[in-house]
């Protein structure tokens, strides 16, 4: 266990919530009222959460709810992912491990037929689509009703803070929470009914919707259904990515932009795409010492200058805001690695170190050119997929789009 204060950020647009007492394998722990148990864990340097059936090790993965690798038991309750649920007072959370029992029925459980509910338009998804559409159906006169699983509206994308936090200082979040925050205040001025924390957990037809709100059963039965469930990211496997202290780049930024917690102290960042950039500039702003930003990309060479300044044109913010984190990159000394990957994490109870080679124009490490980084955290964000479990469960018809055989 490390110092917890070491691992959380003080930032001056916010002001910290009330701390609760709960426990962790009897071990007593305090967090942040509104934090999920995965940041509250994350916050005093715990990574592993379980063991898988083999016995190793298993933590935060992917950060949202996909994975399933943060599951623990909470209150005697299995199965509870830690990264979706929020910790209370005098909550007792234990390490989870492959085969576990359910508690025995209460004798005074009861089973009630689940209320009705008839919105003239239900947008399931509240990330930057859902949100949009919701205030475009609403200034058309539609009466909106919006459920996301997550604790509060944003997305991935609109990462909002935490109700761990209050924001003292608007005008100090960055550009892009900010712009959430207008679109989300926006959308409630307009009268759309946004319900958080609510899972939609069966997919029956579009008017038999099964969903889960604080523990009671509601059937939504939607004149028209919207469903933008966004994505969620791509893991390439490469040994020892189960290891606690192994995430995706989406996980480490939840962490850092929504919980003010960081994902380690000496981070390795890996992939390929913008987020990464994005992460590992916030990150050496948080204090994180980052070893080094690996890129399966190749370097941009005077050939690409077409590619370039048609990127430059159709998304000016997006090259701005990239050279803005390599700028920030480059001051720290941060090793930007080009036409490279992990190739393996190492370690016991959580990573210590991980190795990273040059790789070939089919992605395969090139003998002799690998290089061992010690590292206590490795986040990895290789792209993103299509989250389309409940338009396939709904039977929409889907194509395969491309190299990788993603539904779309």
């Amino acid at each position: 266990m490390t110092n917890s204060v070491a691992l959380r950020v003080d930032d001056s647009a916010l002001r910290a919530g009330p701390r609760v007492a709960f426990t962790f394998d009897g071990t007593p722990l305090h967090g942040l009222q509104g934090e999920t148990i995965a940041a509250a864990l994350a916050a005093e340097g715990i990574a592993a959460l379980g063991a898988r059936r083999d016995g190793t090790q298993r933590g935060l993965w992917c950060g949202m709810g996909v994975c399933q690798e943060c599951i623990v038991t909470v209150d005697g309750m299995p199965s509870r992912r830690a990264c979706m649920t929020l910790i209370a007072a005098g909550m007792a959370v234990t390490t989870q491990g492959y085969a576990v029992s359910l508690p025995e029925p209460s004798a005074r459980s009861t089973f009630s037929t689940p209320a009705v509910q008839q919105p003239q338009l239900l947008v399931v998804g509240a990330g930057p689509a859902g949100l949009a559409a919701a205030r475009a159906a609403a200034l058309c006169g539609v009466k909106v009703t919006v459920i996301d699983e997550r604790a509060a509206p944003g997305g991935q994308y609109f990462k909002q803070v935490a109700k761990s936090h209050n924001v003292v200082a608007a005008e100090r979040l960055d550009a892009q929470v900010r712009a959430g925050r207008d679109l989300i205040a926006e959308v409630e001025r307009l009268g759309v009914t946004v319900l958080c924390e609510a899972t939609l957990w069966g997919a029956f037809g579009a008017k038999e919707l099964a969903v889960a709100i604080d523990g009671v059963q509601h059937v939504f039965a939607p004149d028209r259904l919207l469903v933008a469930p966004g994505v969620y990211e791509r893991g390439v496997p490469v040994p020892g990515w189960t290891l606690p202290g192994y995430m995706t780049t989406g996980a480490a930024q939840t962490l850092l932009r929504a919980y003010r917690v960081l994902p380690g102290r000496r981070v390795l960042v890996a992939g390929n795409g913008p987020l990464n950039l994005q992460l590992a500039a916030e990150l050496v702003a948080a204090g994180v010492e980052v070893a080094a930003v690996v890129d399966a990309a190749a370097a941009p060479r005077l050939r690409d200058m077409a590619s370039l300044l048609c990127a430059v044109a159709s998304a000016p913010g997006l090259i701005r805001d990239g050279l803005r984190y390599r700028a920030r990159l480059r001051r720290a000394g941060v090793p930007l690695i080009h036409s490279s990957a992990v190739i393996a994490a190492h370690g016991e109870a959580r990573v210590d170190a991980c190795t990273v080679a040059r790789i070939d124009a089919a992605g395969r490490p090139i003998a002799g050119t690998s290089r061992r980084y010690a590292v206590d955290t490795v986040c990895a964000g290789y792209g993103f997929l299509p989250s389309n479990e409940i338009p396939r469960a709904l039977g929409c018809r889907h194509a395969v789009r491309d190299a990788r055989g993603t539904l779309s």
